[in-house]
C-alpha cells in the first residue's frame, strides 16, 4: 500500500529534524538500514534493471563506487565525481531539484539527502508513487550504512563490500602513520567570508583524529568565526578547504590578517573530496595527513 502525501510529509519533516542527531531514523519495513528509509512504496523492478536519479553528490559517487553507474540517469549539477557522472542529465541543484527534469527521467528509484531546499519536490515524486530512498550521510559509520543500503537497492551487494572495504583499510592505514606523532591542533575552514569551520562531531573532525590531529575548536558543527577567534584557537595548522574562487579576494589576502603561532602555516587543500562525506575517505585522509605533516606516505 503506498505511503499518503500526509506520511511522507511527515516522514520528511522527522528525517529533517534529525539529520544532525545522532539517533537512528525509524527503520521503514523495506530496509533494516538506520539511515536509510523508503519514502512511498519500494520499486517492483528488479534492481539491475533500475533506472536512478541522484539528488546529492555524494550518493552520485556511492552509486559508481557499488557499481550502479550505468544505472544512473539524473544528477544534480554539483555531481563532478566520477567524471562519468558529468556526462548524465542535469535535473537541477542539490537545494532545488527540477520536479520536471526528474520525472521525464522516468526514474525507479530517486534517492536523496533530505534538506529544506530539496522537500516539496521530494514529497511530490513520493506522493506520486515515484519511490524514494532518503539518506542521512554525517560520517564514516552512517557513510558505510548509506553505501550498503544503496548496494542493495542496485543489487550490487559485493561491489559495496569491497568498496567499504576499501574505505576501512584506507583508514587503518592512515591511523598506523599517526601513532607515533605527538597531536597538532587544527582548524579546518570550509568557507570563507565569513569564517566557517568544521567542529567537534562532523565528519571532518572524524578524520581529522583519525589521523592523529586535534581539533583547534571546541564547539559542535559548523560555527562561524570572527578574525579575533581564529587567532585565539592558536592552531599549528590552519586547514582551508573551501573552494578558492570563494569570496571576494583570493585565500592568501583573506587570511594574511591572521596572526597564527610561530611555526603555525596554512595550508590549501580545496579539493570537493575534503568538503563531501563520499567513498573517497583515502582521498581526504591523505590530504589532511599531507595538511598536518607535509608528507605523504
Amino acid at each position: 500500500m503506498k505511503q499518503s502525501a500526509l506520511g511522507a510529509l511527515s516522514l520528511f519533516a522527522f528525517l529533517l529534524a534529525t539529520c544532525r542527531e545522532t539517533s537512528s531514523v525509524p527503520r521503514a519495513p523495506a530496509t533494516t538500514n538506520p539511515v536509510a528509509v523508503w519514502m512511498g512504496t519500494p520499486p517492483r523492478t528488479a534492481p539491475a534493471s533500475r533506472r536512478i536519479v541522484s539528488l546529492a553528490p555524494n550518493i552520485t559517487e556511492i552509486l559508481f563506487a557499488v557499481g550502479a553507474g550505468p544505472r544512473v540517469v539524473g544528477v544534480t549539477r554539483y555531481c563532478d565525481e566520477p567524471v562519468e557522472a558529468r556526462r548524465r542529465t542535469n535535473v537541477g541543484g542539490f537545494l532545488d531539484p527540477n520536479l520536471e527534469a526528474i520525472v521525464a527521467q522516468k526514474p525507479d528509484i530517486v534517492m536523496v539527502v533530505p534538506n529544506s531546499g530539496n522537500r516539496d519536490v521530494v514529497e511530490k515524486l513520493s506522493a506520486w508513487g515515484i519511490s524514494v530512498l532518503a539518506l542521512r550521510i554525517e560520517s564514516i559509520a552512517t557513510l558505510r550504512d548509506a553505501m550498503t543500503a544503496v548496494g542493495d537497492a542496485v543489487g550490487e551487494p559485493a561491489h559495496t563490500a569491497k568498496a567499504v572495504a576499501a574505505i576501512d583499510a584506507a583508514i587503518a592505514r592512515t591511523q598506523s602513520l599517526g601513532k607515533s606523532r605527538a597531536k597538532l591542533r587544527a582548524l579546518i575552514v570550509v568557507g570563507r567570508e565569513p569564517t566557517v569551520v568544521a567542529g567537534r562531531g562532523t565528519f571532518l573532525d572524524e578524520l581529522l583524529t583519525i589521523v592523529g590531529g586535534e581539533n583547534a575548536v571546541a564547539t559542535p558543527l559548523f560555527p562561524t568565526l570572527t578574525a579575533e577567534a581564529v587567532d585565539a584557537a592558536r592552531p599549528d595548522r590552519l586547514i582551508d578547504v573551501a573552494d578558492r574562487t570563494e569570496g571576494s579576494q583570493p585565500p592568501e589576502a583573506y587570511w594574511a590578517r591572521i596572526k597564527l603561532p610561530p611555526g603555525a602555516r596554512i595550508v590549501h587543500e580545496p579539493s570537493t573530496a575534503m568538503r563531501r562525506i563520499s567513498p573517497r575517505v583515502g582521498i581526504t585522509l591523505v590530504a589532511l595527513h599531507r595538511a598536518l605533516w607535509g608528507e605523504t606516505k
